[in-house]
């Protein structure tokens, strides 16, 4: 009996040590005792929501008919586009998810700042088809590329950047939809240009086959893909 109670005490001034340690500390860290790498790491502070600590909440929907269906994937790809940028706004703790078929709700605890935030995520995206050669970048990846900046910055080299060639803009797009291949695992593009844009993306390719074509939102980028042949008909699909 006596051993059982002593195993009960030193159990409950474990789990008040640890419960401790715990509220005291804004992350964990292990570390091998080996050679003293980290093995794992966490931050652990507490976060406060939109109830407790006061700030801002959005919601997005999409401006179109409610016969239209829109794809589960396009969704998660709007998500991502205001998930990227509200986060260049240095707003941290931001949660952006889903809300059913066709919504977007957007939560920025502390945020002040409301007009610089709905200013950015109300922004038009830039899509950007970029000649980028030999180099294939990770999606993610941010390039500089030349449209948009100030020609004389560019002739100035002022920057360090490798600056890539903007063949086309969004402008250029007469229809695109994002598609899905049967596994769930790959995204393809496809899209539609106008008269002007297919006579400009016939002879990049003709004249590029082997060479990267990608494709960047607000200089992010979504897909580098290969030209494996000239692409003349004004329609494509981009894997």
């Amino acid at each position: 009996m006596i051993r059982n109670q002593t195993n009960r005490i030193i159990l409950i001034l474990v789990i008040v040590a640890v419960s401790l340690w715990v509220d005291f500390n804004n992350e964990i860290t292990l570390l091998n005792p080996v050679d003293d790498t980290i093995i794992f790491e966490r931050n652990i502070s507490t976060r406060l929501g939109l109830d407790l600590r006061g700030g801002l909440q959005v919601l997005l929907e999409a401006d179109l008919p409610e016969t239209t269906v829109i794809d589960a994937a396009e969704m998660e790809t709007a998500r991502n586009i205001v998930e990227n940028r509200t986060n260049a706004l240095g707003v941290s703790e931001n949660l952006i998810q889903v809300a059913g078929d066709r919504r977007i709700v957007g939560e920025f605890p502390g945020a002040e700042d409301a007009d610089a935030i709905l200013d950015i995520i109300q922004q038009t995206g830039l899509l950007e088809f970029v000649d980028t050669g030999d180099v294939a970048p990770e999606p993610g990846t941010i390039l500089l590329t030349d449209f948009g900046v100030d020609p004389a910055t560019l002739a100035n080299g002022e920057n360090s950047q490798p600056i890539y060639h903007t063949i086309m803009t969004g402008k250029d797009l007469a229809g695109v939809a994002i598609s899905q291949n049967q596994f769930g695992s790959n995204y393809a593009i496809d899209f539609t240009l106008s008269p002007d844009g297919a006579a400009i993306f016939a002879d990049h390719t003709a004249a590029n086959v082997g060479k990267v074509l990608t494709t960047t939102l607000d200089k992010r980028v979504i897909l580098a893909a290969s030209i494996n042949d000239a692409i003349p008909g004004g329609s494509g699909t981009a894997l």
